[in-house]
């Protein structure tokens, strides 16, 4: 998952109220933005960190192919309830979190974006255990463009010529990623329409993602638990958890490696820019790309190579766009 960087877990961060960082990179210089050198390198390395684990993660969902994806799928949801809960208790933020699952106003945005994100996580976890990876990073190259595409659409936001001829190039590379496959690539789109939504969602809520997605993990925690239960006592099978060790490591896993790396964008985004957050973030899908071909052996051919290349290009416009965007405002002096 790629969590938003404006956000008040990052101004939390920026007003003095800094994680504590297990190393450290000697005095404190400043770049010309102003920044901390020791926080730009932290910023990098945790960026690094979260893409790693958001690349590699379908190893685990892979690992985890013969289990049920609903049962992953609530165990993710559980897991990470858990975890993040355990971290918001750590910073000592247990009473906003309450404030905010209490929060009348945002209870139904809160639930929303909670059924969207569930619906992303499975649809991944779909994707990853019926061999379609390659679809899965797919899906994250494109949900840039297509976040873009909504903003037009239900915000009225005016793009530059070059973003139009991004999603034009996008519309192409979706149709020979179709060629490619056979058929309609209709699980990289939903992974990055219900993405891109759910970031939608999120706008109004004004928290941070790390504590947002808590409430909203813990908004369906208990329907999540449920499921297991009529899982285990409904079906043939029962449930996978219980069964066997290495299972059930492997689905308590799935809550760190899905918390993890948001705190760890969460910490970066505090520290980076949006062109460095950007451009870094390419590297999911990327490493997406490379498990599906290399290490889980899904048909790659000239065509899909021809439909990724074309991303590229499309992403190459659109930063180049964005990023001269960024340039043009005028920076306030900083006292």
């Amino acid at each position: 998952m790629l969590p938003h960087a404006c956000d008040a877990d990052a101004n939390r961060l920026n007003s003095g109220h800094r994680m504590r960082w297990p190393f450290s990179f000697g005095p404190r210089q400043q770049d010309i933005s102003g920044r901390s050198v020791s926080d730009y390198k932290k910023g990098i390395l945790a960026l690094l960190a979260a893409n790693l684990i958001w690349g590699f993660a379908p190893i685990l969902y892979r690992a985890l192919d013969h289990v049920r994806a609903d049962e992953t799928l609530a165990h993710r949801t559980i897991w990470s309830f858990l975890f993040f809960a355990i971290f918001i208790a750590f910073q000592g933020r247990s009473r906003e979190l309450a404030g905010l699952a209490t929060n009348k106003a945002l209870r139904g945005r809160i639930l929303l974006a909670a059924v969207l994100i569930a619906a992303n996580w499975g649809i991944f976890i779909y994707a990853i255990v019926i061999g379609q990876a390659l679809q899965a990073g797919f899906a994250y190259y494109i949900f840039p463009i297509i976040a873009v595409a909504f903003g037009v659409l239900l915000f009225k936001e005016r793009m530059q010529p070059a973003q139009w001829l991004a999603i034009a190039i996008v519309i192409v590379a979706v149709a020979t990623f179709g060629a490619a496959n056979g058929a309609v690539p209709y699980l990289a789109l939903v992974l990055a329409v219900t993405f891109a939504l759910y970031g939608i969602v999120k706008r109004g809520i004004g928290v941070g993602p790390v504590m947002s997605v808590t409430a909203e993990t813990g908004a369906v925690t208990l329907l999540g638990v449920g499921w297991l239960i009529w899982l285990h006592f409904m079906t043939a099978g029962g449930i996978a958890f219980g069964q066997d060790w290495y299972d059930s490591l492997l689905l308590i896993l799935s809550g760190p490696l899905t918390g993890g790396p948001m705190i760890l964008f969460s910490y970066a985004a505090a520290r980076l820019n949006y062109a460095e957050l950007g451009l870094i973030q390419y590297m999911n899908p990327t490493l997406q790309t490379f498990v599906a071909v290399m290490l889980f052996a899904e048909p790659f051919s000239p065509i899909h190579a021809l439909a990724l290349g074309l991303i590229w290009i499309a992403l190459a416009i659109y930063s180049v766009a964005a990023f001269r965007a960024v340039r043009a405002v005028p920076k306030v002096p900083m006292t």
